[in-house]
This record gives structure tokens, sequence and C-alpha cells, in this order.
């Protein structure tokens, strides 16, 4: 899956110093394969341009599974992260071919 961009996430009020966008990916149902881009600071509309890759997985087991996106803005040390997002969109849907 290539993960290139987020638009829409944050108000144009918010102080671009304390935003870090960062997205994670995973297999459901079970949370399998869980992976995470890389964080991108003061940006509301992040660019992350980055691929990932689930293995193993045969038609079969394909098809019985989603992919959960979720986009976090990672807090400082004592602050908590904040769910921007979720979706999760079923594999055949990304994948008409199965």
């Amino acid at each position: 899956m290539r993960l290139l961009a987020a638009e829409g996430l944050y108000d144009h009020l918010c102080d671009a110093r304390s935003i870090n966008c960062c997205v994670g990916l995973c297999l459901v149902p079970g949370k399998l394969q869980k992976q995470r881009s890389t964080i991108i600071k003061n940006s509301r509309h992040p660019v992350f341009n980055e691929d990932f890759f689930f293995d193993g997985l045969g038609p079969a087991s394909a098809r019985k599974l989603a992919l959960r996106i979720k986009v976090v803005n990672k807090g400082s040390s004592l602050k908590r992260d904040t769910l921007l997002g979720e979706k999760e969109l079923p594999l055949t849907s990304l994948l008409p071919f199965l």
C-alpha cells in the first residue's frame, strides 16, 4: 500500500508547532502486521510518500481481512496522542482482482 498525503486534518487556527502527525496501519480482525509511518512535524497537510507491505496473504485470507488506517497527532512526553481519524477498508475494495 502506498501512503501519499493527508489533507484537512487540522484547523487553520491550530499552531503548526504542535503538529506531529503519523499514520498507523494494520490488518483486521486481529490487528495483524501493525506498521506506522514516520512522524511529519509542523505541517497541516503532511506528505508521507511511504510504501507499506503486508506479507503472507493468500487470496482466501485476503478476502476476509480489512485494512485499518488510523491517523494520530503524537503527543509530547506529557501529552497523550490525539486520534484525528480512523477508517477500515476491506482488502477486496482495494484489490479488486481478489
